[in-house]
Order: C-alpha cells, then sequence, then structure tokens
C-alpha cells in the first residue's frame, strides 16, 4: 500500500473496474453515433434482423458491423437473440428517430467530429480559460453552425424534438447557462452543448 494512503482510502477492485468503464466511455459514445447514423435502431424497429442483412441495408463491412453490434449488445443496446440475429432491447429503443421527441438528433450534435474535436482540447481550456471550440475550429460555435448548413439542421432539430427532455437532464448537472442565441435560422440554447457544467469552456 502507498505510503500516505490509509485502509479507508485504498481503491477496491471494483473502483479500478469503474474507472477502466470511464476512460472507456468514449468508445460506447461512438458506437452510438455510428448505430444512429447507420439507422441501425430504425432498421431493427420492426423485429430482430440478421447481421448481413443489416450489412446490405445500411451499405456496411458485415464482419465489423457484427462487431458493433455484439459491443452495443454488451451495452445493453441491442440483444443477440440467435447468432447474429438482433434485436433492439428498451433501452435501445430510445435511439429510433420514429419516436417522440427522439433523441437521435442530440447524438449526432453531441457526437459530431465538431463537437468531438473540441473536447479534444479541454486541457487547452482549463489551463487558459479560452474556449475549447473556438481554439479547435479559429472561430465560435455559433458562426461555426451558420456556415455548416448540416450541423446546424440538427441542432435545429434538436431544439424543436428534445429541448424540454435535455433540458431538464442538465438541470442537476451544474448547468445553470439558459441564454440562447441565433444560428442559422434557428433559436440556439447553449444549454444544449456539452461541457457547459466546465464554466462554458467548450
Amino acid at each position: 500500500m502507498d505510503a500516505g494512503i490509509s485502509p479507508g482510502q485504498a481503491p477496491a477492485p471494483q473502483d479500478f473496474a469503474q474507472i477502466f468503464r470511464l476512460i472507456g466511455g468514449y468508445r460506447i459514445s461512438q458506437a452510438l453515433r455510428v448505430a444512429v447514423e447507420l439507422g441501425i435502431p430504425d432498421h431493427l424497429a420492426a423485429g430482430p434482423r440478421h447481421c448481413d442483412d443489416l450489412a446490405t441495408t445500411t451499405g456496411s463491412h458485415a464482419p465489423t458491423l457484427y462487431r458493433l453490434l455484439r459491443f452495443l449488445a454488451g451495452a445493453g443496446l441491442l440483444d443477440e437473440t440467435s447468432p447474429k440475429q438482433f434485436a433492439l432491447t428498451p433501452l435501445g429503443s430510445t435511439l429510433r428517430a420514429d419516436i417522440p421527441a427522439s433523441i437521435c438528433p442530440v447524438v449526432r450534435l453531441w457526437l459530431s467530429e465538431s463537437h468531438w474535436q473540441s473536447w479534444s482540447h479541454l486541457l487547452h481550456s482549463v489551463q487558459t480559460g479560452q474556449h475549447a471550440f473556438d481554439h479547435a475550429h479559429g472561430t465560435g460555435v455559433f458562426d461555426y453552425l451558420r456556415e455548416d448548413a448540416e450541423l446546424s439542421a440538427i441542432f435545429n432539430a434538436t431544439m424543436t424534438t428534445s429541448s424540454p427532455r435535455v433540458t431538464s437532464n442538465s438541470s442537476g448537472c451544474g448547468q445553470s447557462n439558459s441564454s440562447t442565441r441565433e444560428a442559422g435560422q434557428g433559436t440556439v440554447s447553449l444549454s444544449l452543448f456539452p461541457g457547459q457544467e466546465l464554466q462554458r469552456l467548450l
């Protein structure tokens, strides 16, 4: 045991298991994004389908798609009902695009490359107080949205379909900023950006 760590403070084996899950959290986040971009939850809405069938439907590489589906099953989003046959779980059903207040726009926004890259600049933000998004892209997020029609559309879809749910879920995460600004043709809530609890550094 390291000096200075009392028995009550020493990490238990389950603590190491938990920290590894936290370290690897980015993997399931990106797997969720890929599933949504390919429409996997929607393709499974009517019932279980074979991996090869899904690969043909989505234009994917079947062996790699199978590994993705197995990974999502391990996270509780899918159920492998028989070899290479997958069904949605209730948790996975939250990713369907055809349900009321679909969470899909949130997945596509928060895990978009532009937002994902800004998180890799978090150290810069903590050290300087500057916005990570600005540092990563050389422009502010709202100006960036005005120049990216596709992302702006996703942003507006997030506002119109999911903002009440997101705002409610964010209220306990230290997000106190509720201001809005215009982006493209839509009004954007700052609370929809991940990382606002980090003093709006992103």
